[in-house]
């Protein structure tokens, strides 16, 4: 009896104990309901959600959901529009601020807080339709002075509606083509790229577009040529510090220019002799030099002429002593001038290479490329070692990287790829100490031609990505260096000019 009556009077005295401890332990935090602490608060009721001011809108609009148990972490919940998740603009625990999202195109809205859907369904809110759609931004990488296209349907023809920011702030004004098509040019002062925000009307485009920006070097248009548009692979060459320019077309364009860079005034000159396409050029002690190229469809040139800035007047000189052609890769080593390559008269493709000596006006043939025979490649000169890059043949682009020493009339394959892939038809020169290689033909699957450009160290062997050029499908150009600086004359279908300087 004793034993028993000892047990109840422990009891009594320890369980009360025991309860207080355990009460303790398990009653809230006072801290979890500090202000300080709302990322902590735990959902004790499902989110509902009673109406939306206004009862109707369309993609874009900003809309009011009132209801029950929200939160105001705006980065643990989302409000779900059919599987389109809005933009939060405001948060309380009874009000949601969203704009519609620009996808949504009707249906059912729901809460989510911390990615766990509620079973709660909201059905009364009408779709009015989008009064717009953009459906892509493009290109997602550039340079400075590129276009950047937006594409959607119903775009507006008015382009003061329209608000496009780089890195959230930078604007870029917005051209309207049509219906279905905006431009803008990337302004220069976008450092790295982030964010494109675009708005139209007031109408925020969601999501933001990523772009990432590419450094190095600056291309800027400098004008139209004359007749810029008839012409490509023009002959260009520089005497007394004037470039001139002709040639370079089939057509009925005998026209020829002298182009002052420092004042931008581009002089007709006396009429060329005759009109062919793709020649290559050369310029030593005050005379310019041109030769071969396309008379016509299938009429291949061996005609070489001396060109004389102070009578503005040509000599033809004897024949280039192998086949006529176009499209070579010709280059200027001190006294020397060297053709390379190109479609030749009898129908096939060259790997030969001849070298012009500009004091005695004499022809040798010199070693073949060991590679494969080819059309439209890019050629430069750095110390006095020319390098050979991509071309055509009649069924493939190339893309090995080959150079050329003429004191030991050697060829040396340095790569048989690099990054530039495959193309032909490219800008290609030497500017200060390296090459440069950019644009061309090679249409990816999107047909759109490259605008990328590369720079080329013959130090280490290496290319490096550059700004990429102004314009898609600058092709069958030419280009010439002049006062630290490089010119690019009007490629195919394309009158404009561009100038590269390899300073930001």
């Amino acid at each position: 009896m004793k034993t028993k009556l000892k047990s109840i009077f422990l009891f009594l005295i320890i369980g009360p104990l025991v309860i207080i401890s355990c009460t303790k332990e398990n009653a809230p935090d006072p801290d979890l309901n500090d202000d300080n602490n709302q990322d902590s608060v735990i959902v004790d009721a499902d989110p509902l959600i009673l109406s939306m001011e206004p009862a109707v809108g369309q993609m874009a609009d900003t809309v009011t959901i009132f209801g029950e148990n929200f939160i105001s972490d705006t980065s643990r919940i989302n409000v779900d529009f059919t599987g389109k998740y809005a933009l939060i603009l405001e948060a309380s625990e009874t009000e949601l601020t969203v704009q519609i999202p620009w996808q949504w195109t009707g249906g059912a809205i729901r809460i989510s807080i911390d990615d766990t859907f509620y079973s709660d369904i909201y059905g009364d809110f009408e779709w009015l339709g989008r009064p717009y759609f953009v459906y892509s931004m493009q290109p997602n990488e550039g340079s400075a002075g590129q276009e950047y296209q937006i594409r959607g349907d119903d775009l507006p023809a008015d382009s003061t509606l329209y608000d496009l920011r780089f890195e959230g702030n930078i604007k870029s004004e917005v051209t309207v083509r049509n219906s279905f098509d905006a431009r803008t040019i990337l302004p220069h002062g976008v450092a790295s790229g982030g964010l494109v925000k675009l708005t139209i009307n007031g109408y925020r485009f969601v999501p933001d577009y990523n772009f990432k920006v590419i450094n190095g070097g600056k291309w800027e248009p400098i004008g139209e040529f004359p007749n810029g548009g008839a012409f490509s692979n023009m002959a260009v060459f520089e005497i007394n510090g004037m470039l001139y320019a002709g040639f370079g077309t089939t057509g009925s364009y005998d026209d020829f220019y002298q182009f002052n860079t420092a004042t931008g005034e581009i002089t007709r000159l006396a009429d060329t002799p005759n009109t062919t396409n793709s020649p290559f050029a050369f310029s030593y002690e005050g005379k310019g030099y041109v030769g071969s190229g396309l008379f016509s469809y299938q009429n291949w040139s061996n005609i070489v002429m001396e060109y004389d800035p102070s009578t503005d007047t040509w000599t033809q000189l004897a024949n280039f002593p192998g086949e006529g052609r176009s499209n070579t890769s010709y280059f200027q080593i001190g006294s020397k001038g060297y053709v390379f390559g190109g479609q030749k008269a009898s129908g096939g493709l060259g790997n030969d290479l001849w070298e012009f000596d500009l004091i005695t006006k004499t022809w040798t043939q010199k070693t073949n490329m060991p590679g494969t025979a080819r059309e439209l490649a890019a050629s430069f000169v750095i110390d006095g070692i020319a390098y050979i890059f991509g071309g055509r043949t009649s069924s493939q682009e190339l893309g090995d990287f080959w150079s050329y020493n003429p004191d030991t009339d050697t060829w040396t394959e340095l790569d048989d790829t690099t990054p530039l892939g495959t193309r032909y038809g490219t800008i290609s020169f030497a500017l200060n100490g390296k090459g440069y290689v950019a644009g061309g033909s090679a249409y990816s699957e999107d047909g759109i031609a490259p605008r990328d450009a590369f720079s080329y160290d013959p130090v280490s062997n290496t290319w490096e990505r550059i700004s990429n050029i102004y314009d898609p499908e600058v092709t069958h150009t030419t280009t010439i260096v002049h006062n630290n600086a490089a010119y690019i004359f009007p490629s195919l279908y394309r009158d404009e000019m561009y100038k590269f300087t390899d300073q930001e």
